[in-house]
């Protein structure tokens, strides 16, 4: 790609701004744009509008009263044919007014207005400057900026930085973020429940002992017949 770009170069001429503004100046007004703009029409039937697209270096705002000098003259000369698209667009552009200076130059003008610009900036930037050195003159103290860089503190060594590291850990406080907080809360309501459940379970136990123990000054039935019969077995003996 280097050396076909370099090839290129060593074959043809660079373009630049200056030569554009150079063939600007010689085209406009010359009799190629005359034969450009009779060609064009003829091939477009008189579609001025389209001429415009097709022609270099014009623009129907600046050139309407130009282009249509050059057709009526051709017309006139029996060059070209009139047509009635030609008429419907020479009515509206005769009613445009006239520029003062169609063919004005503009070689050299580009450069003037880069080097006005550059100057335009340039002031403005220097007042910018004063508007800033006033301030910093009135509230900020009796110093000047004069390109003056802040210094960046030195990096600290990797020593420093663990030292430092450790310092901040041991003063830091360790905080419970919301995810540990739910789960202690989740626990305690778990715990509390699980403390709820075996009280409830111890309370049924005792109430069930309390229904299976006989009442006091009530004697077992049963232990009283059982009595009588070992009484009984024990006399005919």
């Amino acid at each position: 790609a280097a050396d076909l770009s370099a090839a290129f170069k060593a074959a043809f001429k660079e373009v630049t701004e200056e030569d554009l503004d150079a063939f600007y100046d010689e085209y406009r007004g010359s009799a190629e744009e005359t034969a450009d703009v009779l060609r064009r029409y003829e091939q477009l039937k008189g579609d001025m509008s389209r001429v415009f697209d097709w022609v270099l270096c014009c623009d129907e705002g600046l050139d309407s009263h130009r282009f249509m000098g050059i057709v009526d003259a051709a017309i006139a000369e029996g060059k070209v044919s009139t047509s009635k698209k030609y008429k419907a667009w020479r009515k509206q552009a005769s009613k445009l007014p006239k520029p003062v200076d169609p063919l004005k130059k503009r070689s050299g003008q580009n450069k003037a207005s880069s080097q006005a610009l550059v100057a335009v900036k340039e002031e403005r930037a220097q007042k910018a400057m004063a508007f800033y050195d006033s301030l910093e003159e009135k509230y900020g103290g009796s110093k000047k900026r004069k390109n003056k860089v802040a210094q960046r503190p030195p990096e600290p060594t990797d020593e420093e930085f663990e030292a430092i590291q450790n310092r901040m850990f041991k003063k830091a406080k360790p905080a419970s973020s919301t995810f540990e907080k739910q789960v202690a809360r989740m626990a305690i309501a778990i715990r509390q429940a699980a403390g709820k459940e075996n009280s409830r379970a111890l309370s049924e136990s005792d109430e069930a002992e309390e229904e299976v123990k006989p009442a006091k000054g009530k004697k077992d039935p049963s232990s009283k017949k059982g009595g009588a019969k070992r009484n009984k077995k024990a006399g005919k003996a």
